[in-house]
């Protein structure tokens, strides 16, 4: 997307919020012109004054309206020019603080604003495409990138806008003091906009080649400071600063390539900046010596030039910027581009078929990641209302992506997944995830009381009450412990609950899923990472009937299928196109597979109850 349709589509609405601010920074800038160009006549008028009073020159100008209308001698004339031209830059400089603290403060705001909604279309992304970028960047784009809106909106907009009425009040001054003058100040400033032009072409790869090492940096840095115990357990920490020394390595050297260009673009522009004052010079003196200006004209002439050159150096620098910019809003078109998981124009809602009436029926299911080259083809799955349901099988084996699928966070499948005798997709997202709840295994724990994170579940994102908290914790089984803590449930936990025990962390998790009383709750691998006497706790809050929901539950250990009403097994075939199958093998109660079901009783028999995750074989056998 270019610059300008970029900022039509997303910062004009916004400036729109903020058009008091605009309005008022656009009188200023006028006032700040004026001031500026007044200044300058004040000098030359004192200038005048010297002339008539050292060699009796006629005054014009000015300084002949104030000797004329109030008959001042010369040294009240020189005293008044010279107050004014004190008083004046101070009023100018007064002028352009509030005009740039205007234009910060409205900067501000739309930066916030737009960062904000950055950040509310990435939490929108259909899951799948969310896994398409690496956090980092995102991070990145979210903070870097998105602060290169000010620069937008200041630098390039609303701060060069100044400097174009700026230009253009001097200019417009200028050519009534000498056209010819004027015309060759205009040339000497026109190389500068085809000497940042040329820059800019030079830069352009280089600022991309920029951007990329920045976030190899950031991204690299921050997943092996994730990895922090594992590089100190392997003893990496040679390995991985080697790495990281030849990602910076990479950087540094597009850096250099980079600041070869705009230094380059530097020299020639303080080499015109210090040329064309003197060439406005040379040509002025020339027509002072022949009588065809006055002296103070050119004085005032050059003084007049100077201001240009700040103005025009800033705007020889929009071509350099627009590049840095596009780089950062491509960045950001990337997330922009996603639509959200909401964009989904879901079918007309029909009931199910006849035999897809149970609570949770899944018919002809067929899903498939086109990167990894997996499928997962389920036919025939039903499950009853309040029914207690396990899936075991391979690592890998995608049982967390038929829990995913469930809970539409994948929504790219074709057959058909009927809940409460309605296919998921016609079902809106809100309504479906409000009868759902889903623990996944690495669920977390926030840096704040029991009591908020039990709520962070809360349907509607309401503030909940401790008669609320008090009965998930309850079915989690987690509510007597919490009550022994010094503070009960306002008890303050660390970053990732590192103060509580695993099981009570699983348990947290589990209450905070609970709280919202869904019809179906979908738990993954929920005895991951508890210790093996506390896994029974977590059993027991499970299987209790007052919690009065139906479960599904993926699992690798075998301690909790004992207690389940049915069990699926889940296992892979290796197909002859290169691709792995995942299909439901087998499926009945504990005692049932064990007789029926030779990798059932290889994985879960009784003398086997904590079971290392088995592996796929392309012998598998299709049942159930």
């Amino acid at each position: 997307m270019g610059i300008l349709r970029f900022a039509r589509v997303y910062l004009v609405p916004d400036l729109f919020k903020v058009k008091a601010s605009v309005g008022f920074s656009v009188f200023l800038l006028l006032l700040t012109t004026f001031s500026q160009i007044a200044s300058i006549e004040a000098a030359r008028s004192l200038i005048q004054v010297l002339q008539i009073k050292l060699a009796g020159a006629v005054p014009t100008g000015f300084a002949a309206v104030l000797m004329e209308r109030y008959h001042l001698t010369d040294s009240l004339l020189f005293l008044y020019c010279a107050v004014v031209a004190v008083i004046l830059p101070l009023i100018t400089y007064l002028f352009m603080y509030a005009r740039d603290i205007t234009l910060e403060n409205m900067s501000i705001k739309i930066t916030r604003l737009f960062q904000d909604r950055i950040y509310s279309q990435a939490l929108g992304m259909p899951y799948a495409t969310f896994r398409s970028f690496r956090v980092p960047a995102l991070v990145k784009r979210i903070n870097y990138d998105v602060n290169q809106i000010r620069r937008l909106v200041l630098d390039v907009g609303m701060f060069r806008i100044a400097d174009v009425i700026v230009l253009t009040g001097v200019l417009i001054y200028l050519a009534l003091l000498d056209p010819i003058l004027t015309v060759i100040a205009m040339l000497t400033l026109g190389l500068y906009v085809v000497v940042a032009w040329i820059s800019a072409r030079m830069a352009a790869e280089r600022i991309r080649q920029v951007d990329v090492s920045r976030e190899e940096i950031v991204g690299y840095a921050q997943e092996s400071f994730e990895r922090f115990l594992d590089i100190r357990a392997n003893l990496r920490e040679k390995y991985e600063s080697g790495r990281f020394s030849d990602i910076t390595h990479r950087a540094a050297g597009r850096r250099k390539r980079f600041a070869v260009v705009l230094l380059l673009d530097k020299c020639l522009t303080n080499f015109l900046s210090a040329v064309g004052p003197v060439t406005v010079m040379v040509a002025g003196g020339v027509l002072v010596m022949r009588g065809t200006i006055p002296l103070e004209t050119l004085m005032a002439f050059v003084a007049a030039t100077s201001m240009l050159y700040g103005p025009v150096d800033k705007l020889s620098a929009i071509p350099m910027d627009l590049k840095e910019l596009q780089v950062s809003i491509n960045n950001m078109e990337d997330i922009f581009r996603c639509p959200a998981e909401e964009d989904r124009v879901p079918p007309a809602e029909t009931p199910g078929p006849a035999d897809a009436q149970q609570f949770l029926s899944i018919r002809d299911l067929d899903f498939e990641f086109p990167d990894a080259r997996r499928r997962f083809r389920f036919r025939k799955l039903d499950i009853a209302e309040k029914e207690r349901v396990a899936l075991v099988g391979p690592s890998g084996s995608g049982k967390t992506t038929l829990l995913l699928l469930l809970f539409r966070v994948y929504g790219n499948y074709s057959g058909g997944i009927y809940f409460q005798g309605k296919e998921i997709s016609t079902i809106p997202l809100a309504a479906l995830r409000s009868r759902m709840a889903l623990m996944l295994q690495d669920s977390y724990i926030f840096a704040d009381t029991i009591a908020k994170n039990v709520g962070y579940g809360a349907p509607d994102r309401r503030e909940l009450s401790y008669d609320e908290i008090m009965p998930a914790l309850e079915k989690a089984g987690l509510a007597a412990e919490v009550m022994r803590m010094p503070k009960g449930p306002d008890t303050l936990l660390d970053h990732m609950g590192t103060n509580i025990s695993g099981g009570q962390r699983r348990r947290l998790c589990l209450s905070r899923a609970v709280v919202k009383e869904p019809k179906l709750l979908l738990l993954d691998e929920p005895l991951t990472g508890v210790p093996p006497m506390e896994v029974e706790a977590i059993i027991d809050a499970l299987t209790q009937e007052k919690l009065d929901t139906a479960l599904i539950i993926s699992t690798h250990q075998g301690e909790i299928l004992k207690s389940m009403d049915r069990i699926i097994v889940l296992n892979v075939l290796s197909d002859d196109d290169g691709y792995t199958t995942t299909v439901i093998e087998a499926a009945g109660t504990h005692d049932h597979l064990l007789k029926t079901s030779s990798f059932y009783r290889k994985h879960f028999g009784d003398g086997d109850s904590a079971p290392s995750p088995p592996a796929g074989g392309k012998d598998a056998r299709q049942e159930g």
